[in-house]
């Protein structure tokens, strides 16, 4: 077992607890605190873990504490790829979220990436929307936006803004980590926007945009 591994099994066994990378170092016999520090940010890039300011469980200190998210206490192997694909549904449009989200984590699973953690786009749930680990290792989260049914132009706007908003807060908790936002494409409001925001994208944002056509095709603008 990798001290990874060994990290990620010891806050699995201790779910509903939260601790310091000090007393993780202490528990799980990694030797170095700053070894226990990377490995927590790296856990956390891949969407498994919560860092955040709180009271550790077993010092009491208030400091940076780990807590393992709940979609991520399963016992299952961290090597393997428990994330699937959801089918299209066919009762929503070709642009809907969840079939957006379905045709980008496809084409991930096809150009080597491993899929981490997926939201469920139909509940709305919170989180990031997919997780996902590139070929050489680096970790990639995605926002995936849909266009409005009603095909209204202000209402894809707001869904826009949010998208890039997404990506603020995500750049916010880790730097490790590479971001994009996955859209349908052919819809000029959001070619448009795209191409308005292309030097805040390239200077100061960096992130790839997955375009879903109709016909189930994804193309990566980078």
């Amino acid at each position: 077992m990798t001290n990874k591994e060994k990290l990620i099994d010891y806050l699995r066994k201790n779910a509903n607890y939260a601790f310091c990378d000090d007393c993780l170092a202490k528990r799980t016999e990694i030797s170095y605190r700053q070894q226990i520090n990377s490995l927590c940010k790296q856990i956390e890039a891949d969407g498994l873990v919560l860092r955040e300011r709180g009271i550790c469980h077993l010092c009491h200190d208030t400091k940076l504490v780990n807590t393992i998210k709940k979609d991520a206490t399963k016992e299952t192997n961290y090597k393997s790829d428990p994330f699937q694909e959801k089918p299209s549904n066919t009762k929503k449009p070709w642009f809907w979220e969840g079939n957006v989200q379905s045709a980008i984590i496809r084409w991930l699973k096809d150009h080597g990436h491993r899929i981490l953690s997926t939201a469920d786009t139909a509940a709305r749930s919170k989180g990031v929307d997919i997780v996902a680990k590139n070929p050489a290792g680096k970790s990639l989260w995605i926002t995936i936006k849909g266009y409005p049914e009603n095909k209204d132009a202000t209402q894809a706007r707001h869904y826009f803004a949010e998208a890039i908003f997404d990506l603020v807060l995500y750049k916010s908790k880790s730097d490790c980590v590479d971001l994009a936002i996955g859209l349908p494409a052919g819809f000029p409001t959001y070619s448009n926007l795209a191409r308005e925001i292309e030097k805040v994208r390239c200077e100061r944002l960096p992130f790839d945009i997955f375009w879903v056509y109709e016909d189930g095709k994804v193309l990566l603008d980078n």
